[in-house]
């Protein structure tokens, strides 16, 4: 008789484990059209302790103005030491009452890292929320990067997001909360002429990201991450990394605006989301080529016709400007 037994419970418990995720599907659809016209409240994050890297301009310098304005304190990192300086700076003029420094720390080095997130620690007690932010963006033929280039550009937009979590998710973990903001880009999800190791360092931080929320989720015993992981995925934004963007329909996929793109990250933030992509039409169209003939999504690209055109940018030029490292200290 327990031989029947055993099968037939697994049975049961199959069916309850079915029922309880199509009724979990339906309110999941359900909320995501409501959110659709109704707008997610937003959290206070008011007092909270926010490190922003590559804060020294664009989006990074943005991001640091309003998490002031916000009421949070704010550590700025950057390897541009004075540009870095001045957004700290205009965070105090423009927000009376908060704290804010300005650090430089090139966070494509782990040891730099290290040392930066110890004296945050130790200065200010804790993080909050830690903003990944810091990338470049060299704009060539895959061929036509330089082994020191390439090595720069993974290890600014990657690995400098691995060295941040290390520093951080440890305390975050032991007082269950915390907020992780990491910029991608439309380039996490498709590919790009001219952006090849680029595109390949933005899908990393996707799958990064979705991996930490999986794992924490697993080991929870509440089911769910206690670490708040947004992904920032935006179209082209109007910074010095892009000097020839080529956008075909630009009522339909517009240059965005590094105070734009802060703005609806600080809101998504606020709201708890997940993902923020923009413009937003291209999710879940993107989403929806993926189900088309290879040749077919290539043909709803070329039909858009929509990139950067190859640029110079020489990583050597950039470090010696910044008073980077040596490129040899890349290979260590």
């Amino acid at each position: 008789m327990i031989y029947l037994v055993t099968p037939v419970f697994a049975l049961f418990v199959l069916i309850i484990d079915i029922a309880e995720f199509l009724w979990g599907a339906y309110w999941d659809v359900v909320k995501t059209v409501f959110h659709v016209f109704i707008p997610k409240s937003q959290k206070s994050i008011a007092g909270k302790t926010v490190l922003v890297t590559g804060a020294a301009n664009g989006v990074g310098k943005e991001l640091a103005l309003l998490f002031g304005q916000e009421g949070c304190n704010v550590i700025c990192w950057d390897v541009e030491e004075e540009g870095n300086r001045t957004t700290a700076d205009e965070v105090l003029a423009a927000s009376p009452g908060v704290r804010c420094s300005s650090q430089r720390v090139d966070v494509s080095q782990r040891q730099e890292v290290e040392r930066a997130a110890q004296q945050l620690l130790a200065e200010y007690g804790g993080l909050d929320i830690l903003v990944n932010n810091a990338g470049i963006m060299p704009v060539k033929t895959f061929l036509e990067h330089s082994p020191e280039e390439l090595e720069r550009i993974v290890n600014i937009n990657l690995m400098s997001q691995f060295w941040t979590l290390r520093a951080f998710l440890p305390r975050m973990y032991r007082l269950g909360g915390g907020s992780v903001v990491s910029m991608s880009s439309n380039c996490g999800l498709m590919g790009s002429p001219h952006l090849v190791p680029y595109c390949a360092s933005k899908h990393a931080i996707r799958g990064l990201t979705e991996a930490l929320t999986e794992e924490e989720r697993h080991l929870s015993q509440v089911g769910r991450a206690s670490v708040h992981y947004l992904t920032v995925f935006p179209f082209i934004i109007n910074t010095r990394l892009v000097k020839y963007p080529r956008v075909r329909f630009p009522w339909l996929t517009p240059v965005l605006t590094p105070r734009y793109v802060a703005e609806e990250t600080v809101t998504a933030l606020k709201q708890g989301e997940e993902i923020l992509f923009f413009p937003k039409w291209m999710y879940p169209a993107f989403l929806f080529s993926r189900i088309w003939p290879r040749r077919t999504q290539q043909r709803f690209y070329q039909l858009l016709d929509t990139g950067v055109d190859k640029q110079q940018y020489d990583v050597a030029d950039e470090m010696r400007r910044f008073n980077a490292p040596p490129l040899a200290r890349l290979r260590q």
